[in-house]
């Protein structure tokens, strides 16, 4: 279940109001804290996978999968909302006739050049591989035909909006876009939140009570 951006809002207000006095955030700040804060849990666990190759409970909801086939080109512009890639597989043909799909093996950028020039190391469609440039993703076997991309999505954006009722900014639901994190991860971004906005405002005790906060949520910024 998805977090609503009034609901966080409400929240992290109670909280600094409760520690420190003084100090409101606009609401152009909210919403770039709220988006900040998001990308740091995102970063946080895009590295566990990385490093340990384990999808967390909350990564996975930004999994996708995309069919597509390469162009004889043999490159692949990314998807617009790729943050990360997770693996990549093709359609093989076996000498049985039979289709399956296989992995296709990630070469580090610098070594591309080894792969594509190299006739003890050529790429074939049993045993493709790819690697990753600026704009593209570049393949070996050009003709690799289709292919599986699974990755990781870039979060929404999410998004406090209003209406101004008697000179005062009132929540507009059919306008504000809500986090896209399981309500279990609402403390984990919270408290993130809390301390980039103690180090905003400079203020040592929100920025202590935002660091337990944190420890206790076991996502540390």
């Amino acid at each position: 279940m998805s977090v609503n951006i009034n609901d966080f809002k409400n929240f992290v207000e109670g909280v600094s109001a409760k520690v420190q006095v003084g100090n409101t955030l606009t609401v152009e700040q909210f919403n770039t804290f709220c988006n900040q804060a998001q990308l740091l849990k995102y970063e946080f666990d895009r590295n566990i996978f990385i490093t340990k190759d384990e999808i967390s409970f909350y990564l996975n909801l930004f999994l996708k999968n995309l069919t597509t086939s390469v162009p004889v080109a043999g490159t692949l512009p990314y998807p617009a909302d790729l943050e990360h890639i997770a693996s990549i597989r093709s359609y093989y043909i076996d000498s049985n006739g039979v289709g399956i799909e296989v992995p296709v093996q990630s070469v580090r950028n610098s070594d591309w050049g080894k792969i594509t020039s190299s006739q003890l190391l050529v790429a074939t469609k049993e045993y493709p591989k790819y690697s990753w440039f600026e704009t593209d993703i570049r393949f070996a076997p050009k003709n690799i035909g289709v292919v599986m991309l699974d990755y990781f999505r870039t979060p929404v954006k999410p998004e406090w909006n209003y209406t101004i009722v008697n000179n005062r900014p009132v929540y507009d639901p059919l306008t504000s876009v809500n986090f896209e994190w399981d309500s279990f991860a609402m403390n984990n971004i919270a408290g993130i939140f809390l301390e980039l906005f103690a180090t905003t405002i400079k203020d040592a005790e929100l920025t202590a009570f935002a660091q337990a906060f944190q420890q206790q949520s076991n996502t540390p910024l």
